[in-house]
């Protein structure tokens, strides 16, 4: 398996020349950890990820998700709602990845054919995880509409 399939390869590539050292400083995070993640010990969870962006602002979410799309990102993340949208970005992959291991367990079911009680759970995880991707979106949406209107109003001004 190519080494940039796995999350812990995509990370060792963001990582790229530094010393784990000096990757690990920005993001206040302990060397056996970014160890850890690059010999696929441990996956970073999302609060980890969203360091990693944000230390390495030019790498993109879905690419250090999920191997989808560039490693680089077309332009920074600076502004709230673009930091925002990253967030949900790695939400929305996170979602991918536990809708692809719930399918995969109901599949499995236990002998009797019937859905194990672990699949209902990871069901109700599902759920929570949509709602709160579909509160952030929601909060996105209201600011970037104040933003324009912000700046309309600006605009009419001059």
């Amino acid at each position: 398996m190519n080494d940039l399939m796995t999350i812990a390869g995509r990370i060792k590539e963001v990582r790229a020349n530094k010393t784990q050292q000096a990757f690990a400083a920005p993001m206040k995070a302990h060397l056996n950890t970014i160890g850890r993640w690059e010999r696929g010990e441990r996956v970073p969870d999302h609060r980890d990820l969203l360091k990693i962006l944000e230390s390495n602002p030019d790498i993109s979410p879905a690419w250090l998700l999920a191997g989808e799309g560039p490693m680089y990102r077309l332009h920074r993340a600076d502004s709230g709602a673009e930091k925002a949208i990253d967030w949900i970005l790695l939400q929305l992959c996170e979602l991918k990845q536990m809708t692809l291991a719930f399918s995969e367990a109901v599949r499995q079911g236990d002998e009797s054919g019937k859905p194990k009680l672990d699949n209902y759970r990871l069901y109700g995880v599902l759920l929570q995880k949509i709602e709160e991707i579909t509160t952030a979106v929601d909060s996105v949406q209201k600011n970037v509409s104040g933003e324009q209107n912000a700046s309309r109003n600006e605009g009419g001004h001059s």
